[in-house]
């Protein structure tokens, strides 16, 4: 039941780091952005899966100086985001940052523009869900959004879909691809009086969980761990059945 994660790009392609350019970046909502790249070393690398991932380096100031000492600092404070529509005929990849705290991720981020760096090692697939399972469970907070969206693209039009998508507010809400078959829930922490990670943690009796359903988690990581639980000992899903990634942890300065 599974997809090779690694086809179409070797092992020491995916490990080799890739100085990408900024191209243009694109305000999705007030607390995201979405920053398009492009780089030569890009050029002929097949994405890898729907939910394909690559670790970021980030330099100080925009670019990177070449000094030993940057780099060394830059590797201290890597970084792992979802690419999304990475195109091995034109070398370009855009990745999605939330703008929330002064994380090195966010805070480059914020500031990016056209000319800007950063640095790419891969991508890696996680996905291990059968692409032809009829019935899917797709969880997401703000974090796990990109790769939802790419997600959601990637599954056939005959399969149904249930999608949970936790968010702070009305106004961080994005077009997703929803059609026939596939039932979007928005849950708003400002509505719930809620902390980040908290609502996906307390969702489990909202469900609607088919027996033959795969599910598909990605969020903070003690919300993920729970919600994990709940779809194996309450749901009665097997854990072949369930992919839970944690995108990041409260407490952390990880953005």
């Amino acid at each position: 039941m599974t997809d090779n994660p690694n086809r179409g790009t070797s092992a020491r392609s995916a490990r080799a780091p890739r100085r990408c350019v900024v191209r243009a970046v694109e305000q999705l909502s007030p607390r995201m952005k979405r920053v398009h790249l492009r780089s030569e070393e890009l050029l002929g690398v097949d994405p890898v899966g729907p939910d394909q991932r690559a670790t970021l380096l980030f330099p100080e100031n925009g670019r990177f100086s070449g000094e030993p000492e940057e780099m060394a600092r830059a590797r201290r404070r890597r970084r792992t985001y979802t690419l999304l529509d990475l195109d091995p005929e034109t070398g370009s990849v855009a990745i999605d940052f939330a703008l929330h705290g002064d994380g090195v991720a966010a805070t480059w981020a914020a500031a990016a523009e056209a000319g800007h760096e950063l640095e790419l090692t891969g991508p890696t697939g996680r996905m291990h869900l059968d692409r032809q399972a009829p019935c899917w469970l797709l969880i997401a907070d703000e974090t796990g959004l990109p790769a939802l969206e790419a997600i959601l693209h990637w599954l056939p039009e005959t399969a149904e879909a249930d999608v949970h998508v936790e968010i702070v507010d009305d106004a961080e809400r994005r077009p997703l691809p929803v059609r026939e078959g596939v039932n979007l829930t928005w849950w708003q922490r400002e509505q719930h009086g809620a902390g980040a990670g908290e609502l996906i943690a307390r969702l489990g009796p909202h469900l609607r969980v088919r027996p033959d359903a795969v599910a598909w988690v990605a969020a903070e990581a003690s919300a993920v761990s729970t919600l994990r639980a709940y779809l194996q000992a309450e749901c009665g899903l097997d854990r072949r059945r369930v992919s839970a990634t944690p995108y990041w942890r409260a407490g952390s300065t990880g953005s």
